[in-house]
């Protein structure tokens, strides 16, 4: 199958929003947030989703929409820092195991080379496996991982560079 990416359209609001609402949902399970926590946490994933800052891609399998991926520019480490973060990539569960999501990950780095951050919260484990598989491959190893916690988030950020010549691993 092929994994591509398409920027989302205004017709696509109605299968994103479901589709933000299964991620948290899931999120909410990994992370043991209470039902309010994850109704706000939600509430941002869709303004974030549909924040014209935010890039908000439709991640597709042979044109059939598989999950999405979100991408903001706000460093995890201060205002100071011009990133691109991976706010959301998210691959439906029906779909997840088939390097589907690495195929994603690599175009969407691709797509905006320059400094990156990746965050996974302490409890998704999965998901800090994959990130630090990922970001390993893409960069030869040549990416650092700092453990980040505040008020909102405890787990690892991975930084890294992309070149304008993107990567084809």
């Amino acid at each position: 199958m092929q994994v591509t990416l398409r920027r989302h359209t205004a017709a696509d609001a109605p299968e994103l929003v479901q589709m933000l609402h299964r991620c948290k949902n899931e999120i909410a399970v990994i992370d043991g947030w209470p039902a309010a926590d994850a109704s706000h946490s939600r509430e941002r994933m869709l303004n974030d989703a549909f924040d014209a800052r935010c890039h908000t891609y439709l991640v597709e399998l042979d044109k059939q929409c598989a999950g999405f991926a979100l991408v903001g520019h706000e460093s995890f480490f201060g205002a100071s820092v011009d990133a691109h973060i991976v706010l959301m990539l998210y691959i439906e569960a029906a779909q997840r195991g088939k390097r589907y999501g690495t195929s994603a990950a690599t175009q969407l780095f691709a797509l905006h080379p320059g400094h990156w951050e990746v965050a996974t919260s302490a409890a998704n484990v999965p998901a800090t496996a994959f990130w630090r598989a990922v970001v390993s491959r893409i960069t030869d190893g040549q990416y650092v991982e700092r453990w980040s916690q505040n008020a909102t988030f405890r787990g690892n950020v991975e930084i890294f560079q992309i070149n304008a010549a993107a990567p084809q691993h």
